[in-house]
């Protein structure tokens, strides 16, 4: 069954959101996977998202007070970008359960995203994409953002070991308010 996308409410995530938002990153994970891309982990680590809702970055979307999507919206992005002066947003972790069937519900929200970014007198929004998910950064050229440069780094599983990163930087410019 198809939703509307004039029902979408989004909102502040709360610890009390805490298992679902961590359902839909997870269905979001080995949906991205089924299709040769690991670039999200099975399960994120509680402690991470908990940090995250605390700080005031998760959101989660609802239709009919059922969660469909979850999206984080940071004001920084150190671990990608390194220092930037304060002029834009930074999306990540934008997933949306693959059982909806809400056509054109990512678009939705990243316009959300540029609408927060432009209130609060920045001019970009950008995000990050694993660099060799080809038709995940189609899907973002097409909704409007370009590619600015590849990244890479290396962070710690929770098992201590190591993990490298690559990553395709990407931004969008938005209207800032003033």
């Amino acid at each position: 069954m198809e939703r509307a996308l004039n029902e979408i409410r989004v909102r502040p995530a709360s610890e009390d959101d805490l298992e679902t938002v961590l359902d839909v990153l997870g269905e979001a994970a080995l949906w991205v996977a089924a299709r040769g891309f690991d670039n999200w982990p099975a399960r994120f680590p509680s402690g991470f998202i908990v940090r995250s809702i605390s700080a005031g970055h998760v959101h989660v979307v609802e239709i009919s007070a059922q969660t469909v999507a979850t999206i984080s919206l940071q004001w920084d992005d150190p671990m990608f970008r390194g220092p930037m002066p304060p002029d834009a947003g930074y999306v990540h972790r934008l997933a949306v359960r693959t059982r909806e069937h809400v056509a054109g519900i990512g678009h939705a929200l990243l316009d959300w995203a540029a609408e927060q970014v432009a209130g609060n007198g920045r001019q970009w929004l950008r995000l990050d994409i694993a660099a060799d998910n080809r038709p995940l950064r189609q899907y973002y050229e097409r909704a409007g953002f370009s590619h600015e440069r590849d990244a890479h780094g290396e962070f710690t599983l929770l098992d201590g070991a190591p993990k490298a990163w690559h990553t395709s930087l990407y931004q969008r410019r938005v209207i800032a308010h003033t």
